[in-house]
C-alpha cells in the first residue's frame, strides 16, 4: 500500500485504534451497545495507521481490525446503515491493505447488511400491525430474536401473550415523541419515532443519519468526551 508513515505516526495511530477497541469491548460486555458501537466507529479514522504499524513494526502478517468487527456486529441492531458503510468504504478505499487482513472481514459485512435489511424487515412488520406473532417475525430465529430483545432493552418493542400465542408490538406508534442520540457525537434529542429512524441531521454537529434509539429514562446527553 502507500509509502509508510513516519514510526511516530504509525505508533500515535495504533495507540489511538487499540484504545477505541478496548473501550468499544468494555462497553459491549457492560451491555452499553450504543456506546460501543460508538467507539467502534471512532476507530475507523486509525485504521491506516493501525494496518502500518502493525506490518512494518511488529512484522505481523495478519492484521486483525476488530474495531470494525464489533461495528458490524452492532449497526444493524440500531439501523446504522452509516457504520456498515463507513467499513465498506474503509475495504474498498484501502484494497491493497485488505491482504493483510483476518479471513473474512468480508462476509461479515456481508452479513452485516443482511442483518439490516432483516432488521427493517422486521421493523415494517411491526409497524403495519398491531401485534405481531412471534413465529412471524423469526424468519432468522437467531437473528431475529437478537434483534427483538435489543429493541425491547430499548423499549420500543414488547412481548405479550395474545391468544395463547406470544406476540410482539411496538411500544409505542411512530409519531409518539421518544429520545434518542445522535450517531456521531452523542446529543440527545427527543423528536417523533418515525422521523428519527428516517435520519436528520442533528443541531449540535450537523452529522446526518438515523438517531439511535435510547431506553425510557436516558434523557440526558450521552456526548463522549
Amino acid at each position: 500500500f502507500s509509502m509508510p508513515m513516519k514510526r511516530e505516526v504509525m505508533s500515535y495511530q495504533r495507540e489511538r485504534y487499540d484504545s477505541f477497541v478496548a473501550s468499544a469491548k468494555k462497553a459491549r460486555e457492560q451491555g452499553e451497545l450504543l456506546d460501543a458501537l460508538g467507539f467502534a466507529d471512532a476507530s475507523a479514522k486509525f485504521v491506516l495507521g493501525k494496518v502500518q504499524y502493525e506490518r512494518h513494526v511488529r512484522g505481523l502478517e495478519t492484521v486483525i481490525l476488530e474495531g470494525q468487527e464489533i461495528a458490524l456486529d452492532l449497526a444493524p441492531l440500531f439501523f446504522r446503515s452509516d457504520s456498515i458503510d463507513v467499513v465498506d468504504a474503509i475495504l474498498n478505499d484501502r484494497r491493497r491493505i485488505t491482504k493483510f487482513l483476518r479471513d473474512g472481514i468480508d462476509q461479515k459485512l456481508q452479513d452485516s447488511r443482511f442483518l439490516l435489511r432483516l432488521a427493517y424487515q422486521m421493523w415494517s412488520l411491526l409497524e403495519s400491525r398491531e401485534s405481531v406473532a412471534e413465529v412471524d417475525l423469526l424468519v432468522e430465529t437467531t437473528h431475529s430474536r437478537m434483534l427483538l430483545k435489543t429493541w425491547e432493552k430499548c423499549d420500543v418493542v414488547r412481548q405479550h401473550r395474545l391468544s395463547g400465542a406470544v406476540v410482539w408490538g411496538l411500544v409505542t406508534g411512530m409519531s409518539h415523541q421518544q429520545s434518542a442520540a445522535c450517531p456521531a457525537c452523542g446529543k440527545t434529542i427527543t423528536d417523533s419515532t418515525s422521523n428519527l429512524l428516517a435520519g436528520s441531521a442533528c443541531g449540535n454537529c450537523e452529522h446526518r443519519g438515523v438517531f439511535v434509539l435510547l431506553p425510557s429514562g436516558s434523557s440526558t446527553d450521552r456526548r463522549r468526551i
